[in-house]
């Protein structure tokens, strides 16, 4: 898809989180509600119902008589009294014994009054006596207001409020008296007397509370779960891109990445995939041009050589039909430069063969170090000896546990011929050319050390040669490298060690 395109129908991942916040929202908002305004409308409908808050209270006026039975109350058993009503947390009693209170509690008080028989000199009002009579009927003063004693004991004993719940305002003192005379008065049979128990429960607020409460969590998780959802979509899309990517990176460039979406996400993937593509395009067209130039090489190489071993042929006839010492010296000269020219024409074959054309086929087999070694140099010691090169050997020194080497024969055969070549052309035949091997740690290492020679052209190198060695030596994995120092050439071949029996 072209970037233009791309753009035109861009959508971007802040509004679409805004937007995702707006609707977890709207649903949390929902939710509560629904929660809060069903249940709300279940407790006034049915719950506070005057046919079911009768019944309720009728219920606990026959607990509160077997409770009397049980434990054989009487009217002096104020304390037996208050724990049943401490066990009815939401459960507002009033007991009246004749025309006295006996106690009054609700649902935080953690002491009960008990009033005496003389009333105070401050105070020669008495609470409102409920009506004597059935256990429904109705009492209180003719307003069903409580007395203003009512109200002074209650400012007095700090009982003006029964207290708050956690999301609800619980009904004050002075709410619950006046519904507890105005519901009327239950009649409760103790061991000495009988007595007047008026009642106000109002258990409702529990469930108004819980209401509340439900209704919050749920809109918390309502919200929680939008949110997590939608970023749940963003991080499957992030895992996706980064598989993809993931798969390109290990090195298949034919895996395509998917690019869903309109956002930034999606138009990072659509960039990650347009690179793709382009490296792919560029992978094609640069292995085109290495064939291409290869294919150029090779038919160069075949037209350069071809007419060096021709120009060779007639200086070597040359040579054997000219007697001019002078005439024969210009023609080893130009031998010797179309003998340098058919070996520049070969190492820069090779170079391109192994560094434009790729990596060549490796086989891998194990070997005995000294033995192969021993093959591969044996013969090039006797071509330096017999061209008056001073040669010392101690290779077989790293014949100590066999060690074995693992190495392809034929790229360690171009290695030795390579570098014994560079000392055929390059070293100096005063000085001594040195062959050692050792064994160190998990690998063998074989030197070969020579004089430099300074006074000659051909000591000019374009390393072509050294350069096709390290390659070599790196695919087979082995490291190839070289010093110069104090006039000595060095080079050093290391490879890895497959078996140890012993060392010395």
């Amino acid at each position: 898809m072209p970037r233009t395109v791309f753009r035109k129908s861009f959508r971007s991942m802040r509004l679409a989180m805004l937007t995702a916040t707006v609707i977890s929202v709207g649903l949390a908002i929902g939710a509560f509600l629904l929660i809060q305004l069903g249940a709300t409308s279940y407790i006034k409908n049915n719950y506070i119902s005057e046919e079911n808050k009768l019944k309720r209270e009728m219920e606990y006026a026959r607990e509160l008589q077997e409770y009397v039975i049980e434990n054989d109350l009487s009217s002096g058993d104020v304390e037996m009294l208050a724990k049943w009503a401490q066990g009815n947390r939401y459960l507002y009693v009033m007991i009246h014994k004749d025309d006295k209170l006996l106690f009054e509690t609700g649902k935080f008080d953690d002491e009960f009054k008990k009033p005496t028989d003389t009333p105070d000199e401050g105070n020669t009002e008495q609470p409102p006596e409920p009506p004597v009579g059935d256990e429904n009927t109705e009492g209180g003063t003719e307003n069903g207001d409580t007395t203003e004693s009512d109200a002074e004991t209650g400012e007095e004993d700090g009982r003006g409020s029964i207290g708050s719940g956690i999301t609800v305002d619980m009904p004050t003192r002075e709410e619950l008296v006046k519904y507890a005379i105005e519901n009327g008065a239950h009649l409760i049979t103790m061991s000495d007397v009988s007595v007047l128990v008026s009642m106000a429960d109002f258990s409702e607020y529990l469930y108004y509370d819980i209401t509340n409460i439900t209704a919050i969590l749920a809109a918390v998780i309502v919200l929680a779960s939008s949110v997590l959802l939608y970023s749940h979509g963003v991080t499957r899309r992030i895992t996706k891109i980064a598989g993809d990517v993931a798969i390109v990176v290990d090195g298949n460039m034919y895996h395509s990445i998917r690019t869903d979406g309109k956002d930034e996400l999606g138009r990072l993937s659509h960039d990650v995939e347009s690179m793709r593509s382009t490296m792919l395009e560029n992978l094609k067209k640069e292995r085109e041009a290495m064939d291409a130039n290869a294919e150029l090489v090779t038919s160069m190489s075949h037209d350069i050589r071809t007419p060096l071993t021709v120009l060779l042929g007639y200086l070597n006839v040359m040579k054997l039909h000219s007697t001019d010492e002078e005439m024969l010296s210009y023609i080893r000269a130009s031998e010797k430069t179309a003998l340098r020219l058919k070996k520049l024409s070969d190492d820069m074959f090779n170079y391109f063969l192994l560094f434009g054309g790729g990596a060549s086929e490796v086989d891998l087999q194990d070997y005995d170090a000294y033995t192969l070694l021993d093959q591969m140099l044996s013969e090039h010691v006797l071509l330096l000896r017999e061209q008056g090169y001073n040669v010392e050997s101690d290779v077989a020194e790293i014949s100590g546990g066999k060690p074995t080497v693992r190495t392809d024969a034929n790229h360690l055969k171009r290695i030795v011929e390579n570098v014994i070549s560079n000392v055929f052309k390059y070293a100096d035949i005063e000085k001594p050319v040195l062959f050692s091997g050792r064994v160190e740690g998990e690998s063998v290492y074989v030197s070969v050390t020579n004089g430099v020679r300074t006074d000659s052209a051909d000591a000019e190198s374009n390393g072509i040669g050294i350069k096709t060695c390290r390659k070599l030596a790196g695919e087979m994995g082995a490291r190839l490298e070289t010093e110069e120092a104090d006039g000595k050439y060095t080079v050093t071949l290391t490879l890895p060690l497959t078996a140890t029996e012993e060392k010395r």
